[in-house]
């Protein structure tokens, strides 16, 4: 109920993609995966957006399927840094996702309103793709102090991020600049 792949030809719903998505981020909305990527080199996508479990294993929000087999199939990735409430006001809080050109990374956005310095909400994570196991961490965060992003586009030599924030660097204030 959530992500598809389609014969390129004929428009035709191909098998290769058979992952049950289920559950929402706040019980409200629907079952959605909202925006995906992938690898460079097709051995990866991420996809993000409201829902709860994959395949019947528990991925807050954003999941990791590894699509190098016979059939796409859940990557053995997982991290528990989106599954803490932001803002009621939001379904989901994921907001876009990139990988970068080498596929050796990728960006997460969000929205979600002011969580302080450990609740992804309000913004942009990266993410090791290589990396493997539960209880993965972003190699780096950089925190908003309260406003939402919207887009994110890696390129070679930057990460460049579109949305409504205000400041930058900034974990340790909502919505004044602070420390940071």
């Amino acid at each position: 109920p959530a992500l598809a792949a389609l014969d390129p030809q004929t428009g035709a719903r191909d098998d290769f993609v058979n992952l049950n998505f289920a559950g929402t981020q706040t019980g409200d909305g629907v079952t959605q995966v909202y925006k995906m990527d992938v690898s460079p080199d097709g051995s990866k996508l991420v996809g993000i957006g409201n829902f709860s479990s994959v395949a019947g294993a528990t991925r807050r929000q954003i999941v990791m399927v590894d699509l190098t087999g016979a059939s796409a199939q859940l990557a053995n990735w997982d991290t528990t840094r989106y599954g803490d409430q932001c803002s009621q006001s939001f379904d989901t809080y994921m907001r876009d996702i990139d990988f970068s050109p080498d596929g050796k990374f990728f960006v997460v956005t969000t929205t979600g309103a002011y969580g302080g310095s450990v609740k992804l909400c309000d913004t942009h994570a990266r993410w090791e793709s290589a990396m493997t196991g539960g209880g993965q961490q972003p190699t780096w965060v950089n925190y908003t102090g309260g406003d939402t992003s919207y887009a994110v586009e890696v390129t070679d030599t930057a990460v460049y991020v579109g949305g409504h924030f205000r400041w930058a660097n900034n974990p340790f204030a909502g919505d004044t600049p602070g420390q940071g």
